[in-house]
């Protein structure tokens, strides 16, 4: 996953606001958080193997998008908002989610295929995919979607664009 990329944020509670430059290197584990305040992470563009994404966010919300350029990758949001895009997903993709008092919205692109688990204690996991497509078991390019909410909302969903 070479590359760098540029992450734009703003924290409400610090007011402070601006861009920051990351460099990527293939085979790394990368780990970013939201905490009172509002994240863009769009990792487009970048490649590589072997990557594993790992974003907490907490009182805050957080919009990532194209997370192709990783193999595995935990999501944990606490009392804030989170949306997942996952974009093109190449080879095999493992996503875990986990959701407290917060709601979070996975959004597949057409054409991945999937496998969706997922469970709720005095909260929703909403799928509207269902729990396996019927072209998972034969895809070289597939995205296995493990999501938990407790107290709080989690929408699977594929993108019409």
């Amino acid at each position: 996953m070479d590359g760098i990329m540029n992450i734009k944020y703003d924290s409400d509670a610090k007011n402070v606001s601006g861009e920051e430059n990351i460099t990527f290197v293939k085979g790394e584990a990368y780990s970013f958080s939201t905490v009172f305040g509002s994240s863009l992470f769009d990792f487009s563009g970048l490649e590589g193997e072997n990557n594993y994404l790992n974003f907490t966010s907490v009182f805050g919300s957080a919009d990532i998008s194209n997370i192709e350029a990783f193999d595995a990758a935990d999501f944990s949001n606490v009392f804030g908002s989170t949306e997942i895009n996952t974009g093109i997903i190449k080879g095999d993709t493992f996503i875990n989610v986990n959701n407290v008092f917060g709601s979070t919205t996975i959004t597949l692109q057409p054409g991945v295929e999937y496998l969706i688990e997922t469970s709720s204690v005095f909260g929703s996991a909403n799928n509207e995919l269902g729990s396996k497509s019927s072209g998972y078991d034969a895809s070289l390019n597939r995205v296995h979607v493990s999501a938990s909410s407790v107290f709080g909302e989690i929408n699977i969903l594929r993108s019409s664009s």
